[in-house]
């Protein structure tokens, strides 16, 4: 449960800082072995780019090293530890994936109806970024988890819900949710997306 106890408005920034390893002296490579180059070149061809708002404290008070949420169209985009920042400096939260960030309430769903939430991901697109309308595309996750939750359980022998991260090419990522239950029979699929059939 939150309690507002006092509500300031500061202003932020975007910041998005991108990660790579430090690679060892050419002299060194030679004494690596295959399977050690194999992870530094994998390492570097997936660079990580990491999203984080700053916040500026242009008021009087520090802001104080606590537990802090940032809220977007009434969803949580992100949670983390806010550190100190006295006036007139800034601090840095990090913004989660979209994935991961969605993932708790995909299991939490899944674990209600009995079913085991299992995610396999492609490390390469985890560092992807993309631009997507990210309530939207959380929403459509969990409406298609419901649905499997809903209409899979009486009937399936595997209680288990698969979400896949992958990518099509280097342009496209997709995302795949897969359960046991019956499917739709033909004729459904026929007509599922006629204008009758939706608007009812």
């Amino acid at each position: 449960m939150l309690f507002t106890v006092s509500e300031i408005t500061v202003p932020y920034e975007d910041v998005f800082s991108l990660e790579l390893p430090v690679a060892p002296p050419p002299e060194l490579h030679r004494h690596l072995n295959p399977q050690q180059q194999g992870e530094l070149a994998r390492l570097f061809a997936a660079p990580r780019v990491m999203h984080k708002v700053r916040l500026a404290n242009q008021g009087q008070a520090p802001f104080t090293t606590a537990p802090a949420l940032l809220f977007r169209d009434g969803n949580v985009l992100a949670q983390g530890l806010m550190t100190y920042a006295a006036p007139g400096a800034s601090v840095d939260l990090t913004v989660p994936a979209m994935i991961n960030r969605v993932l708790p309430r995909l299991a939490q769903r899944a674990e209600q109806a009995g079913f085991r939430l299992e995610v396999e991901r492609d490390p390469h697109v985890m560092t992807a970024m993309v631009r997507v309308d990210v309530t939207a595309v959380e929403q459509i996750l969990f409406n298609l988890v419901d649905n499997a939750c809903k209409h899979a359980a009486p009937t399936t022998r595997e209680p288990v819900i698969q979400l896949e991260v992958g990518a099509e090419s280097r342009r496209f990522v997709h995302l795949r949710v897969r359960d046991h239950g019956p499917g739709l029979s033909t004729d459904a699929v026929q007509t599922l997306f006629d204008e009758k059939r939706i608007a009812e």
